[in-house]
């Protein structure tokens, strides 16, 4: 579909796409249908079914930005990524929030890693019920910040920098975030393909940086 000179991906299908990230591709699935997710989630999980460590997934989420005091858009994309497999769920246009998911991310034996997460997730609770009741309405699973991560290898600086600037010092790669995807109107029903493309990548550094990081030393708990 082309809208104003500029193809979008149709948010009324499920699309499977790989992304290149300098020399590394990424598998992302983009949806809205919460059977797709429940199925993302069911072949991630039994993919790592066997291992010994901890499940780590990066985390991520993007809405649209506002311009009024005390406006809040709610969050329009979630983005999960584990290994080089990513699923970029078009939450606001969903039609129902999978319990699949909300499993998923209430697993004790999981942990997910990103840039500020502790406040995606509190908005993804607070706009959405993702967590679970017996918690008051908190999330179950272990949420571990990439800049926490980062200070215990690097200093205690790290824990200020966003996701481009880690992915420089931790990686020694320059992701492309150009501004204009960033402060995209994301809760469009259909996505184009440099927020596609933005989104995944995010959700790949969000995982990545954690592994590497984990690798490096870098404890969890």
């Amino acid at each position: 579909m082309v809208i104003n000179g500029r193809r979008r991906w149709s948010y009324h299908t499920t699309h499977t796409k790989n992304i290149s990230f300098y020399e590394q591709d990424i598998y992302t699935t983009v949806t809205k249908d919460p059977n797709s997710v429940t199925s993302w989630i069911s072949s991630t999980t039994e993919n790592n079914n066997g291992q010994h460590h901890p499940l780590v997934i990066g985390l991520d989420v993007e809405w649209r930005p506002s311009y009024r005091r005390g406006v809040e858009n709610r969050v329009a994309i979630l983005q999960l990524c584990v290994d080089h497999r990513c699923l970029v769920f078009q939450i606001i246009h969903s039609p129902y929030i999978p319990e699949s998911l909300i499993d998923f991310l209430n697993n004790p034996s999981y942990t997910f890693t990103g840039v500020r997460i502790h406040d995606s997730i509190e908005k993804m609770v607070r706009q959405y019920g993702l967590g679970r009741a017996e918690d008051g309405l908190r999330l179950a699973a272990n949420v571990v910040d990439l800049g926490w991560l980062a200070a215990q290898v690097y200093g205690k600086n790290m824990h200020v920098l966003g996701l481009k600037s880690l992915a420089k010092v931790v990686l020694q790669k320059e992701p492309e975030m150009p501004a204009f995807v960033t402060v995209s109107r994301w809760d469009d029903q259909w996505l184009f393909p440099e927020q596609m493309e933005y989104a995944s990548v995010d959700g790949f550094l969000s995982f990545e940086i954690g592994r590497v990081l984990i690798s490096m030393g870098a404890s969890l708990y």
